[in-house]
């Protein structure tokens, strides 16, 4: 939505939230309409600009209250707090390392491995899960320590002075669809 004005990464108005995000969120034009109506000025047209004043306006919970396919990395440079975040149903994939040099992330184990900065090499449990099971298990993936964020999670990162600490939050799941 809106590819020429919707260059990433996008900003809020101060510089201090960031996000780049691959996928679509299909209720953005009401979350919009309500950000708007709390005050946020936007300037472009996509859908990625909502998240970044969708995080302002609520927080974490912005992301309880998105719909659609979506993997979202937000930085908040005034928290040193990093958000990887996936969408409810896991259609869009996000992946992470824990490296000594930080966190990588990615659509892809591709772009982690790219890096250098892990080791290529296959996770032999998860090979033997796929091959038996036909998938992996829901955080692993076929290389050593790439994981795979679960859908309806996200990943609180903070910077300390020991390094990332990581924290996993659950913002959804199905059984908190209504039944009736």
């Amino acid at each position: 939505i809106d590819v020429e004005g919707g260059d990433q990464p996008i900003y809020n108005e101060d510089g201090d939230v960031v996000v780049v995000y691959n996928g679509e969120i299909y209720n953005f034009q009401s979350l919009r309409a309500e950000l708007e109506e709390a005050g946020h000025q936007f300037t472009t047209d996509t859908d990625t600009e909502i998240l970044v004043h969708g995080y302002e306006e609520h927080g974490t919970e912005i992301f309880s209250r998105l719909n659609g396919m979506f993997a979202v990395a937000l930085w908040d440079a005034s928290t040193e707090q990093l958000y990887l975040v996936r969408d409810r149903a896991g259609i869009k994939p996000l992946y992470y390392a824990h490296t000594g040099e930080g966190v990588l992330f990615g659509s892809e184990p591709k772009s982690i491995l790219r890096t250098g900065l892990v080791e290529p090499a296959v996770d032999t449990d998860a090979l033997e899960y796929f091959l038996h099971m036909r998938y992996s298990p829901p955080t692993t993936s076929l290389f050593e320590g790439i994981e795979t964020l679960l859908p309806g999670t996200y990943l609180e990162l903070n910077l300390s002075e020991k390094g990332w600490n990581v924290t996993e939050h659950r913002f959804w799941s199905l059984a908190d669809v209504p039944t009736e």
